[in-house]
């Protein structure tokens, strides 16, 4: 068992919260496209 140090774990603490915030941008990319597309269309069911 290795023990790490404060430094090691602060860097993957940093690279695990970068990531989740990837995934969450990503998540709201997706979720705004998708609420655009359904207002597209109530708009033109609407017309």
């Amino acid at each position: 068992m290795s023990v790490m140090s404060l430094e090691e774990l602060i860097s993957i603490e940093r690279v695990e919260l970068y990531r989740t915030k990837e995934r969450l941008r990503e998540t709201y990319v997706v979720t705004t496209l998708l609420l655009s597309k359904l207002f597209k269309e109530i708009l033109i069911k609407k017309i």
